[in-house]
């Protein structure tokens, strides 16, 4: 891409002088990149909670030199045996150091009975699974979760109290907090902080789900000779601008610009420049900026 600067003299009869700077489009290496827990309860449990106070998913993006990734944006999923009631925030970007730690807001439906509930976690990055570390290499994580909302409401108060209440003396494993086995007095003392926290609920949350995020796919043939089909999906109407990149990062073609309607849609590339002019064959890379988000991917043209 171009970024524009100003070199201005000392002199205040010179006008500046734009200087045109080309910066690098970064693409995720998801072979370097990972996620994991952090600040998991105890026996390796995830604790969540409306407020976010509880287990958080930390992300590190790297590029293909092993250079961290900035704002790179970051959608988790899940799906488990029991139902989940997930509040927004449920994405980040990373920061200037490749990484991002993100808290799940959430509460677990656990009144189908004493188990914990099993969830499996995937994290998505640009549109692609992340792995998770020291895991070799699983793109979803399955463990037990906890949860002071106990009937998945998004909200603890006293309806989640009588769970509790009931499990209390009982080895109910879904409000044992301190793992030891039995519910008593120390595990309502962990419990009772949570008491009032609560969130508005994002509904359809799923294994497959990316939520509010939009995705951009694989263009279609790649390589392709003399053209290609590049999708994306938004699952609300917004601004979008489709552009092709040299490998420079500097811009080529502008597909699109401007309102898009949710729902599917499909852009085709012709292979040539702003001025209808065929480019080389080569590497380039397209990108989608939309609802603050950017997302990139190569392609090649072989003619």
């Amino acid at each position: 891409m171009d970024c524009i600067l100003e070199v201005v003299s000392n002199d205040p009869d010179e006008p500046a002088v734009p200087v045109h700077v080309q910066a690098e489009i970064q693409i995720p290496d998801f072979a370097n990149s990972y996620v994991e827990w952090v600040d998991l309860w105890c026996a390796d449990r995830v604790l969540v909670c409306p407020e976010g106070d509880g287990s958080a998913l930390s992300v590190y993006v790297r590029d293909d030199l092993g250079s961290p990734i900035r704002s790179a944006q970051i959608v988790p999923s899940f799906v488990g045996s029991c139902d989940l009631c997930v509040c927004e925030p449920i994405a980040a970007a990373t920061a200037w150091d490749g990484t991002a730690t993100l808290p799940i807001r959430a509460g677990l439906d656990a009144t189908g009975g004493p188990d914990c509930c099993e969830i499996g976690t995937r994290v998505k990055c640009a549109g692609q699974p992340l792995r998770w570390r020291f895991t070799g290499g699983a793109i979803t994580d399955v463990r037990e979760w906890l949860s002071p909302d106990l009937n998945g409401d998004c909200v603890v108060n006293e309806l989640d109290q009588m769970i509790f209440a009931a499990d209390f003396g009982t080895d109910a494993c879904r409000t044992d907090y301190n793992c030891n086995g039995s519910v008593e007095t120390m595990d309502f003392a962990l419990w009772n902080p949570h008491v009032g926290h609560e969130c508005e609920p994002v509904t359809g949350i799923d294994d497959d789900s990316s939520v509010s995020a939009p995705a951009l796919a694989q263009n279609y043939p790649n390589p392709f000779n003399p053209s290609t089909k590049i999708a994306f999906t938004l699952v609300r109407p917004g601004e979008v601008n489709l552009t092709v990149h040299d490998l420079t990062g500097r811009p080529v073609r502008r597909l699109l610009a401007g309102w898009t309607d949710a729902g599917d849609h499909a852009i085709v590339w012709d292979g040539r420049n702003e001025n209808g002019e065929p480019v080389a064959s080569g590497v380039y890379f397209y990108r989608m900026e939309t609802h603050g988000r950017l997302e990139a991917k190569k392609m090649v043209l072989l003619r």
